[in-house]
């Protein structure tokens, strides 16, 4: 969902809104300034809660539950927006509130990790960015075939199925034993499982 906007959101505003990109810059680019703002405090806050009431679960969750359910709800209402400012307002609160979350995956990586956490990293970064090299031409074809209105509500279903998925993350536990040596057999433990 997040790739709708560093892709598709100049054409929906050309297309649905008839304004031309010279017209809609600002509101092509408020969603993505709306969307670092919130990264920052979600990463803030979070931080302070986990550090202040030790809830590390609790509050690696919260954060990316409550965006990614704003997300899907400001993207599942935006087909039902009159005018391109009312769109501007619900694309950045769907930018904000996905992003809200953003640094608390980043974090929660880091967290089951460990000792790994740079190679966890770097495989939740390249399954991310299959993600947003797929979704602009899938997501082109959803609107050619489909129209506006259903694109969008495929972006709120990911963005809601990417909250429920949290319910299930627990980021006090690694994805190793932790008795295991670091210098012995490292992701071998994860298939021994």
């Amino acid at each position: 969902g997040w790739s709708f906007f560093v892709s598709w959101i100049p054409s929906y505003f050309k297309e649905r809104h008839k304004l031309d990109m010279k017209a809609s810059f600002i509101m092509t680019g408020l969603p993505m300034f709306c969307g670092g703002i919130s990264c920052l405090l979600g990463g803030m806050l979070s931080n302070y809660l986990v550090n202040r009431t030790g809830r590390k679960r609790l509050f690696r969750a919260v954060f990316p539950i409550a965006g990614d359910m704003t997300a899907g709800i400001c993207m599942f209402c935006i087909p039902f927006c009159k005018t391109p400012a009312q769109a501007t307002v619900l694309l950045c609160l769907a930018s904000a509130g996905h992003d809200f979350g953003q640094p608390i995956n980043w974090a929660t990586i880091v967290d089951v990790g460990g000792r790994f956490a740079g190679t966890a990293f770097g495989f939740i970064n390249m399954v991310g960015n299959i993600g947003n090299t797929i979704q602009p031409p899938i997501g082109g074809w959803i609107q050619v075939h489909f129209g506006w209105n259903t694109l969008f509500f495929t972006y709120a279903f990911v963005f809601a199925t990417g909250a429920s998925l949290w319910f299930f993350i627990d980021p006090r536990r690694r994805f190793y034993r932790e008795d295991d040596p670091p210098t012995q057999r490292g992701f071998e433990v994860v298939l021994d499982r």
